[in-house]
């Protein structure tokens, strides 16, 4: 099923192969999706990812509702970029607002967005949070490519931290003007517990579907139960896959 998604999705699929088998060495894949009009740039760091959204559909298989063409769409945790492409491939007509605080995830988002000028995606080097200002992250090491940074109040003893600028929902809702969000990627690392949690009930009433990886926390509602429950009794329709997804919809 995977293969068939990639074919149905990408355009130069075999290339994909080419790689699996050693017969390319690169650092960096280049994907057209299947009608050309979406280029990607996947780092062989990141092939991982790619796989997860382009051949698993990781965060489509479980939507409630189908999205419309011309859909708003806000993905938290954009790392490179991958889900914010495959959104603009499915939906070329929709609207996407794409945050990332890692400074190398940001760059190659921001890359990956000037690959596809035609298509209207708007990059935010910033972390969406309970808070406007700044938090502290934490991931592997500076200039690298991450995919686990998340917040921490210390910066503990291994990896790297820094300071970056944070946002909420409700800012980005007036920043951008947007009166309904069809579509709200979440994968940050635990920090969907503070962005949902501190979400005012006029801004969740005005989100229509969500997709959500979910990572389990310390405190007792940093769980796919508590997130789930909370959810329903704001309204939505929620279906989760296995502990680590949870799609919502209203």
């Amino acid at each position: 099923m995977r293969y068939i998604r990639l074919i149905q999705q990408i355009r130069h699929w075999w290339l994909y192969l080419q790689y699996k088998a050693g017969w390319v060495q690169t650092d960096t894949l280049r994907f057209e999706s299947r009608n050309g009009n979406v280029h990607i740039d996947v780092p062989i760091r990141l092939i991982h990812e790619f796989k997860e959204i382009f051949m698993e559909n990781a965060y489509g298989r479980g939507l409630g509702k189908p999205v419309p063409k011309k859909a708003i769409i806000i993905d938290i945790g954009a790392n490179v970029g991958f889900f914010t492409l495959f959104a603009v491939s499915n939906y070329p007509s929709a609207r996407v607002y794409s945050f990332e605080p890692v400074g190398a995830n940001f760059v190659q988002l921001k890359k990956n967005a000037d690959l596809n000028p035609d298509f209207p995606i708007s990059c935010c080097n910033e972390a969406v949070y309970d808070k406007c200002g700044q938090v502290q992250i934490n991931y592997e090491s500076a200039g690298e490519f991450s995919t686990t940074a998340n917040v921490s109040a210390s910066s503990g003893t291994t990896g790297h931290s820094e300071n970056v600028r944070c946002t909420t929902l409700e800012s980005v809702f007036q920043r951008y003007a947007i009166e309904i969000c069809d579509l709200l990627k979440m994968d940050c690392e635990g920090s969907e517990y503070a962005i949902v949690y501190s979400c005012p009930k006029a801004i969740l009433k005005r989100i229509s579907q969500m997709a959500i990886e979910v990572h389990e926390g310390p405190a007792p509602e940093d769980n796919i139960d508590a997130l789930e429950q909370y959810l329903s009794d704001k309204g939505y329709t929620t279906e989760r896959y296995q502990r680590h997804m949870l799609w919502a919809w209203r």
